[in-house]
C-alpha cells in the first residue's frame, strides 16, 4: 500500500506503437512483421488468441487492450495523485537488439500459454510456433521489434497535521 507521501512510478510499454524496424534493409522482416499481427490480435485482457481482431465486450474498443498505457497518466490523476509526470521514449538503438529478444522470450511464453491452456486450435498454435521460429531467425539476422515505453509517476497526497487518517 502506498503511504501518503509516497511516489508511484509505472512504466509500461505501449504494443499500440510497436513496430519493426531492420538493422539492414537487406534482411527479411516477412515474419517478425506476422508475429507483430499475432500480437496485435491477441487479447491480453482475456487471454485469448485472437485469429482477426475483434472488439473488446466491456469497452466496445478493438484497440482497448493496446491502447490503456497512454492513459497512465490520466489513470494517476483520477487516482487523486499529484505532481504527474508522463513520458514516452524510444529505447536507444543500442538496446533494440536485446530488447528484441526479451520480447521474443515473453511471446514465446505467450505462444505456450495459448497452446496448454487450449485458447487457440491446435493448428493455430503449431503456426504460431513456426512463424515464431522464423521471426527468431530473422531476428538474428538484423530485423527487429521496437516497442515505445510509458512512464507515470505520482505521489500520494501527504496527510495534514489535523487529518484524522492514520496509517
Amino acid at each position: 500500500m502506498l503511504k501518503p507521501g509516497g511516489y508511484l512510478q509505472w512504466a509500461e510499454c505501449d504494443l499500440a506503437k510497436m513496430e519493426v524496424v531492420k538493422a539492414n534493409q537487406d534482411c527479411s522482416s516477412t515474419h517478425v512483421e506476422r508475429l507483430l499481427r499475432v500480437i496485435n490480435n491477441f487479447d491480453p485482457l482475456t487471454a485469448i488468441w485472437c485469429v482477426s481482431p475483434r472488439v473488446n465486450s466491456k469497452t466496445k474498443n478493438p484497440d482497448f487492450p493496446r491502447r490503456w498505457p497512454e492513459r497512465l497518466g490520466k489513470v494517476f490523476k483520477e487516482a487523486g495523485l499529484e505532481g504527474v509526470t508522463f513520458d514516452a521514449r524510444w529505447p536507444d538503438d543500442g538496446y533494440i537488439s536485446y530488447l528484441t529478444d526479451v520480447n521474443l522470450l515473453g511471446l514465446e511464453e505467450m505462444i505456450d500459454r495459448i497452446g496448454s491452456q487450449r485458447k487457440a486450435r491446435p493448428e493455430e498454435v503449431g503456426d504460431l510456433r513456426a512463424v515464431f521460429a522464423r521471426a527468431a531467425e530473422e531476428a538474428r539476422q538484423g530485423a527487429a521489434l521496437r516497442v515505445k515505453y510509458l512512464i507515470a509517476v505520482g505521489r500520494k497526497l501527504a496527510l495534514k497535521p489535523d487529518s484524522q487518517n492514520y496509517c
